[in-house]
């Protein structure tokens, strides 16, 4: 976890993704955006490893009437996102253990590029899924491999490399599986536009 939050917190890599991150990921964004926000009677929104609020801003600017929340591990990230949204969202340093909002208070959760660092995954879905509201929608945004020596070989390279903390590959199988296991439907589609292993998925009660 510390390395994690260090690798997100220095170096040239923190600083390129505050940097580009918003529009390398704009695609995925407005996606979400447009099917799970915009015209759907939602109040209150968290996303958790919100980096520098890329995907929090876009929605600030679709409707500023909604209740915005940000979790992120890196002070660096928690910092540019408090400058960008300044009082339209509730930024806050922390990650998926560290979670202190009561039951039913999310219309929307959403983790965005990051879930393949989640080091206990089913444990996260549970969590989040006493989160959010009756009718609500977990989305969870990320690189997803495409099949079993696909997920090997990335996570072989991830060890190799060894520079971004903790990251736990998986396939679409297995979220489904988590979900099934937390009593919630899962479904995944691809990103237009974008290479095959990226998927949004919508996990719901």
């Amino acid at each position: 976890m510390n390395k994690t939050r260090k690798f997100w917190s220095k170096g040239i890599a923190s600083f390129l993704y505050r940097r580009y991150a918003g529009v390398r990921f704009f695609k995925m964004h407005s996606q979400i955006c447009e099917e799970f926000v915009s015209g759907k009677n939602i109040r209150d929104i968290l996303d958790i490893a919100c980096g520098p609020a890329d995907f929090l801003d876009l929605v600030s600017k679709s409707d500023p009437t909604l209740n915005l929340f940000g979790v992120d591990l890196s002070p660096k990230m928690v910092e540019a996102a408090k400058d960008k949204l300044k009082e339209r969202a509730k930024i806050t340093e922390g990650d998926i253990d560290s979670l202190v909002f009561e039951e039913d208070s999310f219309d929307l959760i959403t983790i965005m590029m990051a879930f393949h660092h989640f080091s206990k995954k089913r444990e996260a879905i549970e969590t989040l899924a006493g989160l959010v509201r009756t009718n609500g929608r977990i989305v969870i945004a990320d690189v997803i491999a495409n099949s079993r020596p696909q997920e090997i070989l990335w996570n072989c390279l991830e060890k190799i490399t060894g520079v971004r903390g903790y990251v736990d590959h998986y396939r679409e199988k297995d979220l489904v599986k988590f979900a099934h296991q937390a009593e919630l439907s899962c479904t995944c589609k691809e990103v237009p536009g974008m290479a095959k292993r990226y998927k949004v998925c919508e996990l719901s009660k």
